[in-house]
């Protein structure tokens, strides 16, 4: 593996780390929300806290960053002379499924959350049968 693709792995490991810390914080501060909405049974308006929002567009830009990166991994093995190529190549290209699905949903969820999503802004988990 020569440096550019020892690089471009490195750049996605760290990318999908990053967005999965960013979205785990969202995360937490969107169940805040949630408790929040439960403790006044739904009677008082809580904004969706906006670090949030950020850090979900955070995570989706990393994600898409990993998969740019996932992009020029599969380009520079199959230029080169490796031993394991192929294997390389359909391993990268199932890592590259898998997140730009992960990308996806996360995304759609950020752009356009349906109302039983915490990050929607009438959301109201207290008629929703939970």
């Amino acid at each position: 593996m020569k440096l550019s693709t020892r690089s471009a792995v490195g750049v996605a490991v760290a990318a999908i780390a990053g967005a999965l810390i960013a979205l785990v914080v969202a995360d937490r501060l969107l169940d805040d929300r949630k408790k929040e909405l439960l403790a006044t049974g739904c009677k008082k308006v809580v904004d969706v806290p906006s670090a949030a929002t950020l850090l979900n567009y955070l995570g989706v830009t990393l994600l898409v960053v990993a998969l740019v990166s996932l992009v020029i991994v599969v380009v520079t093995v199959a230029r080169g002379t490796a031993r394991f190529r192929a294997l390389s190549i359909v391993a990268t290209a199932f890592v590259f499924v898998v997140v730009g699905l992960y990308a996806a949903l996360v995304a759609a969820g950020t752009v356009s959350p349906s109302s039983d999503e915490p990050s929607a802004r009438h959301y109201h988990p207290c008629g929703s049968g939970f």
